[in-house]
């Protein structure tokens, strides 16, 4: 899988693809969409009865992965 730039990453999460990144990945577990940075999970979709709940990670770890977590939020319409 060719790994995509923060550009690209962005709008993967935003449509919840599949993807490969520098130090991230998104995927599809089952039901739910993780979002993960140095094998971290910092964000997750969740399917449930009442619809889809988006969570992200608010631990601070490095600038690398609250650069990812801040794409995250946007692209959910979290921030």
């Amino acid at each position: 899988m060719k790994k995509l730039n923060y550009a690209q990453v962005e709008v993967a999460i935003r449509n919840l693809e599949n993807f490969q990144g520098n130090s991230c990945f998104g995927m599809w577990l089952g039901e739910n969409y993780i979002v993960t940075s140095y094998w971290t999970t910092i964000a997750k979709v969740v399917q449930s009865p009442g619809g889809q709940v988006e969570w992200v990670n608010p631990d601070y770890y490095s600038k690398t992965t609250s650069r990812l977590q801040n794409i995250v939020k946007r692209a959910w319409g979290l921030s």
